[in-house]
């Protein structure tokens, strides 16, 4: 089990001499806590020179994405025109389309079936995540705010290689995953095309298979092993994913889901009235928090471990752990004495995810290589206890592929046999490997 850094994992600062440039224009950057930025000054339908795009681009593959204010309601074809702004300047729009989007290259997303297509990606991803060249950029157009919110949350995917310990960053280096829909494969870990930087990448809700190559040691570019991730490890390592992004909350800032003890955590049971007995044990998260039912799955620490799923309330976390050591110790006093603690969120400097909620007239930009996001739990909530709401997402091609590393294909037959015929994880279809039962799942 990976526990993580705990330096502060940073989102580099506003450019100063693009600062500059824009200013020139016009135009006014303002840094978001802990990551993004607002752009004032920018009218989408009448775009600024080339040399403000191109400086733009640079500060979302920076800081990962820009919100574009005051832009009033968009026209589809006028949010068309303003996302072919970035990355190859075209769209590349692969969705179904609602009866309501006002054209082909709109994803109409809401709470109301009526409005908008509903439950769309409650767990974290990049969009595009099917396709050799995964889209370069994805555009978020709010026309209708919910009274009680419903945003986007947010990870810096360079920021959450840095928090990950060095033996796991040159693990998770030599790890490829196949998409459960088409069989493309894409690096766990790439070098951003823009900003340079090492960031993980991996889609919780669309993949079958997980590859761990391993690079002849006198030609690193070459394999000399290839196998499947078994079961518990996809299972370790998507529950490992998701707490590396959930753990990017700057203290106070989580949401539901994150604010939650995190996978593989020690945590006591305390205030457990249905088994009283059971108060003051010790347990490690081996789940995620369940919206439907409220709880979290629990297994026991000492003798004849057991699992239960508890309520957060009845969790107090103590410390994580940084292996399996932790199953088979005996007493809550044997972690105490073996496990070294790390915080599950951090300082506001350290931070890298963030909940963006959108105002009106707000139209974001995510540069889809740096970031992963997910929805919010209140943008799936019904429109009687939210609001409400309608999204309009655009996404655009890239001007490059995101192939894996050492001369794999890039493109297997996932619904076929496995082919390394191995007892590895091979899923096709659909959402692909299902690393928790018990949670959301739709793309």
């Amino acid at each position: 089990m990976v526990k993580m850094t705990s330096f502060a994992a940073r989102v580099p600062p506003l450019n100063s001499s693009l600062l500059a440039l824009c200013a020139t224009h016009g135009i006014r950057l303002e840094a978001l806590a802990p990551l993004g930025a607002s752009v004032r000054g920018v009218d989408l339908r009448k775009p600024p020179p080339q040399e403000v795009l191109s400086a733009l681009e640079i500060v979302m593959a920076e800081r990962g994405f820009l919100v574009f204010k005051d832009q009033g309601v968009l026209t589809g074809d006028e949010q068309v025109r303003a996302s072919e702004l970035w990355g190859a300047r075209k769209m590349h729009s692969t969705h179904g389309v609602h009866p309501k989007a006002p054209n082909k290259h709109i994803f109409r997303l809401s709470n109301d079936r009526d409005e908008g297509i509903l439950g769309v990606g409650p767990q974290w991803h990049n969009d595009g995540s099917f396709e050799r060249e995964v889209f370069s950029h994805v555009g978020y157009h709010i026309v209708r705010v919910a009274e009680k919110g419903g945003g986007t949350i947010i990870a810096h995917q360079g920021a959450a290689y840095d928090a990950l310990p060095a033996e796991e960053q040159e693990r998770w280096k030599r790890l490829v995953s196949v998409n459960s829909n088409s069989g493309v494969l894409h690096p766990l870990v790439h070098t951003h095309p823009i900003s340079k930087r090492m960031s993980v990448y991996l889609h919780l809700g669309m993949t079958g298979a997980v590859l761990e190559a391993t690079p002849d040691p006198e030609d690193s570019t070459q394999l000399q092993a290839l196998r499947l991730l078994s079961v518990e490890e996809m299972r370790d390592l998507f529950q490992t994913y998701n707490a590396l992004l959930n753990s990017g909350f700057a203290t106070g800032d989580a949401d539901v889901h994150a604010s939650v003890p995190q996978y593989n955590s020690v945590v006591e049971l305390r205030g457990f009235s249905p088994i009283e007995e059971l108060n003051g044990k010790r347990g490690v998260v081996k789940g995620v928090f369940n919206r439907a039912t409220g709880r979290i799955p629990i297994q026991l620490l000492g003798k004849g471990t057991s699992w239960i799923s508890i309520k957060p309330e009845n969790l107090v976390r103590v410390e994580n752990h940084g292996d399996d050591r932790c199953a088979s110790f005996e007493t809550a006093d044997a972690v105490d004495e073996e496990v070294e603690g790390s915080s599950t969120t951090l300082d506001g400097k350290g931070a890298y995810t963030t909940t963006y909620e959108y105002a009106e007239g707000d139209c974001v930009f995510i540069d889809n290589l740096a970031v992963a996001h997910r929805a919010a739990p209140a943008a799936h909530e019904s429109v009687q206890s939210q609001g409400l709401r309608i999204l309009h997402r655009s996404t655009i091609k890239a001007r490059q592929a995101l192939d894996p590393p050492y001369g794999l294909p890039w493109q297997l037959n996932i619904m076929g046999p496995n082919p390394l015929g191995d007892e590895g994880v091979w899923e096709g279809g659909g959402l692909g490997f299902r690393w928790d039962e018990s949670i959301a799942m739709q793309n």
